[in-house]
């Protein structure tokens, strides 16, 4: 299902990035249905945070997360295609930052790579799951003008013969995406009262406010508590929702609509200022701020006015959106502005940052991170700068704790001695501290590490073999560390599984003694390390080793294979013809990257002769398109991917 997860040189796409394949082989276990919405969280703010921007990862964690939509034994699929939807739908978002507009090209080409895995899903036997693919299908036909039409025509057919009212309606809202208002307009009949006002307000912007799609929007407008039995639960609308689809099909549609959306803004359901009345604002009040008002800005202010819930409640404070059109503010300046209406206050706290003692930091863990819930519920923490001996101390009692990143923070022996006290504990990343001794045999008590991240930690080699006493550890991965690698010995016989090396870490020859040692290891990722060629002759004795990263090397003359290796990925390396003349005889290499690589017509004429090879990624490399004509006459069979 993740195949390939290993591969990717997760730590070199940002801060944080380095838990991501930790929060996907989470999402895909089906025995931990409970915690898969905290993993999705932080999953979200690492690959689209605050859902408003793309990050380094966004494209490389795409296709994985359309196969753990297409798993039928992966809960709450339909979640993790709406995370593949946002990504869709920022790949197409108007964008004036340069690096910005690369995210976007990387997450449309991944998304186009993977189309067909998509369109399968369109026939899934979920409901929910055939629902969130249409609405990618939809963002996807939007970015991609070739496939539009083609979409459309799938998405139509499909309609004809969907059983469930929410899917017809998701449909019909991919439709509206891509423009096909002929169709949607077919869809006013249909016997879901749900698909009929999804149908009616996808329609606004292109029929008369006499239409039938008019009368269907007012007539759900004038009977809200009717609305939400017929609509909200198949449809998921709530009628004081609908303000930002009616004033985003234009002025003509809000001004006709306005008599039936001010009952709304007047009665207690108010809920958030920038929801309610920004879409309003940003159409009626007039450019340059007149001095009378127009009539149908002068109703907006009134009803507002009127309505204690947007002042009293902390969730409703509308200062600042009213501020940002130069509006009144408070309450009774806005009645005697607008119109008569109760007393009423603003309320403002203030959250004061700088104080960073462990009980301030904590307040504002379980305000920000838990938001009420129950502290055995907190499953990942992230804590940068403010960390503490006693800060540790208090987070013993956060035991459902899983995925804990310490960043910058001064810790002691003693500190870490209270990890030992999370039973959940299971995955650590330690960037920017100094660990000793001491410290490091702290670590080694957690009774379930598994997964281990040190970042620009310093440590010397005692210390690191103190580590090999973490009897369950499978994963350590090391960033920058200032050790030579000879307390890699210590690891020999142990359940590691994978090792990662990278970014200028001062190894000698020795340390690679130790690798087939290491009877366990099948992941082995070396990047950006100053070592000699000679040093590698050692991985022919690492006998289970199946997935290779030499990243950022050069090599000359020859790659020692590994018996098992299926995975091999030399990104940004110098590599010579003759290394690659090693590989024809390896029976087992299905998979090689040579992204960002200088191939000449040499290189690909040794590839050809790969025969076991079936995949070949060379994304950005520096290559000659008749070269890769050339690659793909002669082996059909191979998948080459250069984008």
């Amino acid at each position: 299902m993740l195949e390939g997860l290993e591969q990717l040189d997760w730590q070199g796409l940002g801060e944080g990035a380095e838990l991501i394949p930790f929060l996907l082989w989470s999402l895909s276990d089906a025995q931990r249905r409970d915690h898969d919405v905290e993993e999705l969280g932080e999953l979200e703010l690492l690959v689209c945070p605050g859902r408003a921007r793309l990050t380094d990862a966004s494209a490389h964690v795409l296709p994985f997360l359309l196969r753990l939509g297409a798993e039928p034994d992966v809960p709450r699929r339909d979640a993790i295609l709406e995370l593949v939807q946002c990504l869709a739908r920022l790949a197409g978002a108007p964008s004036s930052d340069a690096v910005q507009v690369l995210h976007q090209r990387s997450t449309l080409s991944s998304l186009q790579i993977h189309d067909q895995r998509l369109l399968h899903l369109l026939s899934d036997d979920s409901a929910q799951v055939r629902a969130r693919a249409a609405l990618i299908a939809g963002e996807l036909g939007v970015l991609d003008a070739v496939r539009g039409s083609e979409l459309i025509a799938r998405l139509t057919a499909l309609l004809d013969w969907e059983p469930t009212p929410s899917t017809r309606v998701a449909h019909v809202t991919a439709l509206e995406r891509l423009g096909a208002t002929g169709v949607i307009r077919r869809t006013l009949e249909d016997s879901s009262p749900a698909v009929r006002l999804a149908s009616a307000l996808a329609l606004l912007a292109v029929d008369e406010p006499s239409s039938p799609a008019y009368e269907l929007v007012r007539a759900a407008l004038a009977q809200p508590k009717h609305s939400e039995r017929a609509y909200g639960e198949a449809a998921r609308y709530r009628p004081l929702d609908w303000i930002a689809r009616i004033c985003a099909a234009g002025q003509r549609a809000a001004s006709a609509l306005l008599p039936s959306l001010l009952p709304l803004l007047a009665r207690s359901s108010a809920h958030r200022a920038e929801v309610d009345l920004e879409p309003l604002l940003a159409l009626f009040v007039p450019r340059g701020g007149a001095a009378e008002p127009t009539p149908e800005l002068s109703a907006i202010l009134a009803t507002t006015a009127q309505n204690h819930q947007y002042f009293a409640s902390s969730l409703g404070n509308p200062e600042l959106v009213l501020q940002k059109y130069g509006l009144p503010a408070r309450a009774r300046p806005l009645r005697q502005y607008a119109g008569r209406g109760p007393s009423s206050h603003l309320r403002w706290v203030p959250h004061d940052h700088a104080d960073k003692s462990a009980q301030r930091v904590l307040a504002h863990i379980e305000r920000d991170e838990l938001a009420g819930r129950n502290a055995r519920e907190l499953h990942a923490l992230s804590i940068v700068g403010t960390g503490s001996d006693e800060l540790l101390s208090l987070l013993t009692r956060f035991s459902g704790l899983e995925q804990l990143s310490l960043k910058s923070s001064p810790l002691t022996a003693q500190g870490l001695r209270n990890l030992a006290e999370l039973p959940a504990l299971y995955a650590l990343v330690l960037d920017d501290l100094t660990l000793d001794g001491p410290g490091a045999r702290e670590l080694a008590r957690l009774p379930r590490l598994a997964y281990l991240t040190l970042a620009d930690v310093t440590l010397d080699d005692a210390t690191l073999a103190e580590l090999a006493r973490a009897t369950r550890l499978t994963y350590l991965s090391m960033l920058g560390c200032p050790a030579s690698g000879l307390g890699l010995r210590a690891f020999a016989g142990t359940q590691l599984r994978t090792l990662a090396l990278k970014d200028h870490m001062t190894l000698v020859p020795a340390a690679f003694d130790a690798l087939p040692e290491l009877r366990e290891l099948n992941t082995l990722r070396l990047d950006t390390l100053q070592i000699g060629e000679s040093w590698l002759s050692v991985l022919r004795g690492c006998e289970k080793l199946e997935e290779l990263g030499l990243l950022g090397l050069f090599l000359r003359d020859y790659l020692p294979v590994p018996p098992a290796l299926s995975a091999l990925k030399l990104a940004r390396s110098l590599i010579s013809p003759r290394v690659l003349e090693s590989l024809i005889d390896c029976p087992r290499l299905l998979q090689l990257d040579l992204s960002e690589v200088p191939l000449s017509r040499t290189h690909f004429e040794v590839l050809s002769s790969c025969r076991s090879l079936r995949v070949l990624r060379a994304s950005h490399a520096l290559v000659n398109p008749v070269d890769t004509l050339l690659l793909a006459r002669a082996r059909p069979d191979l998948h080459v991917q250069l984008v």
